[in-house]
């Protein structure tokens, strides 16, 4: 033994190379030992203000966005069936309603045309015409974009409008919340019971297009899946994500992610507002404890979410004044484990989410003409017989009884 350890450096000098990857080897396991420990940081992950891994995502997407306009977002093949053969249609609009993929490509095909053409009868005005009309139009553009992106106090923005306050029938059948353990927590405590709620513990942005979180009596499907069934059927989008990713990937890799579901989103739901949350800070004890969940990380990683929101022209909520104290973290007494809110500061967010929201004309004009049609139906309908509520039990066993005992009364919750 003591004869081959003798022998090792001549083998070594012959091949130099081992001795190479031996040291790169020993480098890169001490690098990682501390950064483990936290002694160091990598300089882009999270201490860069300027962002850079963020800024070659949004590169790569308007690369994208700019070669092809009409097809920012390439659908999925396989639509869910119903169960008879057929394939699914949104349950608001009808068969009418729901477009093939080809059809609204067809549409953006004929719009980006249309827009063209003004383009050819510019080319044919003086250039001094042209010089006096395009100065015009980008005063004009300038002052729509300064008034459509025009920033809270708090951050928050949206390019769709000013923000109003609304009630809670604002958040209806046609509102849908998307997003992890958090937004889970906030369907189950807001007493919203009407919206669409696509959360669930462990749900991360990268697993969007993976995880079968649809639950169907025909058969699971992921998200994308279940808008492709049914078009158009949302008007009102809110995302939540970020927390889960802290520990996995970079700024760039989670921006791409991210891009990709707003851009899918805004194929299968074109007529929806499009609300991106900022991430809450967590209690003190909670960042101490942690090498993942810190504060400063989720402010690098709410200044992604909105460049993003901004590149993307939707809304961008920065609901962290709400829940931060005067050192930046969340209350211990809002959250036991530091993350999840209890039940009883839920309704300080559904708060904030009413005092910024956005309610298009055409909403306005539908929920004019809903009660008509109400009326209308009713007046040629008999009255139905009255009915207890509880369903009526085969021959033979007893009917079913209401559960007397179902509590409210929830202090919070585990993931």
């Amino acid at each position: 033994m003591v004869k081959k350890l003798k022998e090792l450096p001549q083998k070594i000098k012959k091949c130099p190379y081992v001795l190479l990857v031996i040291i790169t080897s020993m480098v890169i396991g001490i690098y990682g030992v501390l950064i483990n420990f936290g002694v160091i940081k990598p300089k882009n992950a999270f201490d860069t203000p300027a962002l850079t891994d963020i800024a070659v995502a949004s590169a790569v997407h308007n690369i994208k966005a700019y070669f092809s306009p009409d097809m920012d977002y390439e659908p999925v093949k396989f639509v869910p069936p119903t169960g008879d053969g057929t394939a699914a249609v949104s349950q608001n609009g009808g068969a009418e309603e729901a477009k093939a993929p080809e059809a609204a490509l067809s549409e953006a095909s004929a719009e980006a045309a249309a827009k063209k053409a003004p383009e050819k009868e510019d080319e044919e005005k003086s250039d001094e015409e042209k010089t006096e009309e395009d100065k015009e139009e980008g005063e004009e553009d300038s002052e729509e974009e300064d008034e459509e992106n025009k920033e809270e106090d708090d951050g928050s923005f949206s390019p769709y409008g000013d923000f109003v306050s609304v009630e809670d029938d604002y958040f209806d059948e046609r509102t849908a919340f998307i997003g992890d353990s958090r937004t889970k927590g906030f369907v189950l405590y807001s007493g919203l019971d009407r919206i669409a709620s696509f959360a669930e513990s462990g749900y991360a942005i990268h697993s969007v297009f993976k995880k079968q979180i649809v639950k169907t009596p025909v058969g699971n499907f992921t998200l994308d899946q279940m808008m492709a069934a049914e078009p158009d059927r949302f008007d009102k989008i809110y995302l939540k994500f970020g927390l889960n990713e802290l520990g996995w990937g970079n700024e760039e890799i989670f921006a791409q992610n991210y891009y990709a579901l707003i851009d899918m989103l805004k194929y299968y739901q074109p007529n929806a507002v499009i609300y991106v949350q900022a991430i809450f800070p967590v209690t003190k004890s909670k960042a101490a404890s942690s090498k993942i969940y810190d504060n400063d990380r989720i402010a690098v990683r709410n200044e992604t979410l909105k460049q993003i929101a901004e590149n993307e022209h939707v809304a961008f909520l920065n609901l962290n004044p709400v829940y931060a104290d005067e050192e930046g973290y969340l209350p211990e007494d809002y959250a036991p484990d530091g993350i999840h809110l209890k039940a009883q500061y839920i309704e300080l967010w559904k708060d904030y989410l009413k005092q910024h929201a956005i309610v298009k004309e055409e909403w306005k004009e539908r929920e004019e003409a809903e009660p008509a049609e109400t009326d209308e139906t009713a007046a040629g309908t008999a009255e139905p017989a009255e009915t207890t509520g509880i369903p009526e039990a085969p021959e033979g066993e007893a009917p079913a009884e209401e559960n007397p005992d179902e509590s409210t009364d929830v202090e919070g919750y585990d993931e």
